[in-house]
């Protein structure tokens, strides 16, 4: 976020068409920033982040040697011109390979067009410089490490509110009583610890097991099962296609009506209800029977004792 802060104040100086002095020295301050966030990178950062990291890398550190180019030349240092636009167009180079590797679309199309435009600017200078070099100047082109390092602007730092900072901000706002941001409590005050949202995954994953394993696939399995009945039963078209009663149940039931019907049936139930009774009175007093004799021989068996006597 500082990158792209600085960024936009490299914007603002660029529009307003500051020396080139100034507009590289916020260029190369911008690059630095977007190398800092490359060498931070994680693996929770996106590929693709990093691919528009490196590509604004480059690119900022062609602007910023592209402007020092424009400053020599205006200053008579044809020789640093053409050393500095070199350094340049690798710079862009790169940023254009960078691009060429960028899967997602992210970057704005009016910023594509500025690395393009950059490259073109470079080499039509470049051309024209060589040229002019060596036909009128004739200086020497200094190497990239004889030439002077770019200094830095800093236009964007990390400040954090007094608000973060000190949390007991918001308890002496008495002068706002009606503001909306007056929450008249200190930040985080009811932060949730980490452990209760560690407790709240474990339920929330044991509950859906639970209702998964327990509830959805028995469920499953028993709606299956109905079907399969259903269909071995085939209902409920096999109780459509019953238009008349058995022959045989009807042919029962004539008989029962010549029989006499109804009260036919109910006499041959108090019949049998009535010989239930009598059997019953005669396999009591059977039992009774069999109980006074085994009181007998138990009085004999008593009195006389186990003999065993030969007739």
């Amino acid at each position: 976020m500082i990158a792209q802060a600085h960024e936009c104040v490299w914007q603002k100086a660029v529009m307003e068409h500051m020396k080139y002095g100034t507009v590289a020295r916020l260029a190369i301050k911008a690059s630095d920033y977007y190398e800092s966030f490359l060498s931070n990178c994680n693996s929770l950062v996106p590929d693709y982040w990093k691919t528009i990291g490196e590509i604004k890398h480059n690119y900022f550190k062609a602007v910023a040697q592209y402007q020092k180019a424009n400053e020599a030349i205006s200053s008579g240092r044809y020789g640093e011109e053409i050393a500095r636009l070199y350094l340049a167009k690798s710079n862009n180079a790169a940023a254009i390979q960078k691009l060429s590797e960028l899967t997602n679309p992210t970057l704005h199309p009016s910023f594509v067009q500025q690395i393009y435009t950059l490259d073109h600017s470079i080499d039509r200078d470049l051309i024209r410089a060589e040229k002019d070099n060596d036909v009128v100047y004739m200086e020497t082109v200094p190497q990239p490490n004889q030439l002077a390092p770019i200094l830095r602007s800093d236009m964007a730092k990390p400040i954090l509110p007094s608000f973060i900072l000190d949390p007991s901000y918001w308890l002496v706002l008495t002068e706002r009583p009606n503001d909306s941001l007056f929450i008249k409590r200190p930040l985080f005050e009811k932060l949730v610890p980490f452990a209760v949202h560690q407790a709240v995954s474990v339920y929330n994953d044991k509950k859906n097991y639970i209702v998964q394993n327990d509830i959805i696939e028995k469920n499953s399995v028993l709606e299956q099962e109905y079907q399969k009945v259903i269909t071995e039963l085939r209902l409920p078209y096999s109780l459509d296609i019953i238009d008349t009663l058995p022959k045989e149940l009807l042919t029962y039931a004539e008989e029962v009506q010549d029989l006499g019907g109804i009260q036919t049936l109910n006499d041959m139930l108090h019949k049998i209800q009535d010989m239930s009774k009598k059997a019953l009175g005669l396999i009591e007093e059977g039992f009774n029977a069999l109980e006074e004799e085994n009181e007998q021989d138990a009085m004999l068996s008593k009195q006389y004792g186990k003999r065993k006597y030969i007739i």
